[in-house]
């Protein structure tokens, strides 16, 4: 399909140097139908992680949440992650794949107009930064982390208060799967996939 395009444009090119009016006329009116099957053909092959950073720059604010495999040290060579979930209020989903996930954060992160929000936010950009998945300094230019909000809102609350699945639980009653529960499933499985999209949800 598009190689014929492309024999058409060329064709209908030669036309318009002929110098007939009607053929100008027809030129013109390939231009826009040419213009519109280039919209159609960027929005079929564009990638999910480019239709949520598209999502996100109309919305204005997005959520993260990495996961990855607890006998891993962040701190270590062979660390990585299992996954990132990103959350809208639109949409949700978990990505495995490197590529998509370092995508997303590198072309959101840098922009003013885009707030990113991530409980406990700065063990999720330290472990971007130990998979390589960010650079030292690509952080957001808009950061909400709601465990300093909620500490700084009661700071009476101990260490072992501030966790995301108690705040959920008192806030809005709502039970979330623990991370032990989660793993036992299996890496790959939707369970932990699941769990993951409820982390970045709420």
């Amino acid at each position: 399909m598009l190689f014929r395009s492309l024999l058409l444009i060329s064709s209908v090119g030669h036309l318009g140097r002929r110098g007939n009016p009607c053929n100008r006329i027809l030129l013109q009116g390939f231009y826009v139908g040419s213009n519109m099957l280039v919209v159609i053909c960027w929005g079929v092959f564009m990638t999910r992680a480019d239709k949520f950073v598209l999502s996100v720059k109309k919305e204005g604010i997005f959520a993260f949440d990495i996961e990855h495999p607890p006998h891993l040290d962040k701190n270590r060579p062979a660390f990585r992650l299992s996954g990132c979930s990103f959350a809208t209020a639109s949409e949700a989903f978990y990505s495995t794949d490197p590529w998509e996930i370092s995508h997303i954060c590198k072309t959101l992160f840098p922009l003013e107009t885009v707030s990113a929000v991530a409980y406990n936010g700065k063990y999720d950009l330290t472990c971007l930064r130990s998979a390589e998945l960010i650079s030292n300094g690509e952080y957001p230019k808009n950061f909400i982390d709601p465990m300093i909000a909620l500490n700084l809102i009661d700071d009476n609350r101990r260490p072992n208060q501030l966790g995301l699945k108690l705040f959920v639980k008192e806030t809005f009653n709502h039970d979330m799967m623990d991370f032990e529960t989660a793993w036992s499933f299996g890496e790959d499985s939707p369970e932990f996939a699941a769990y993951a999209v409820d982390d970045a949800v709420q």
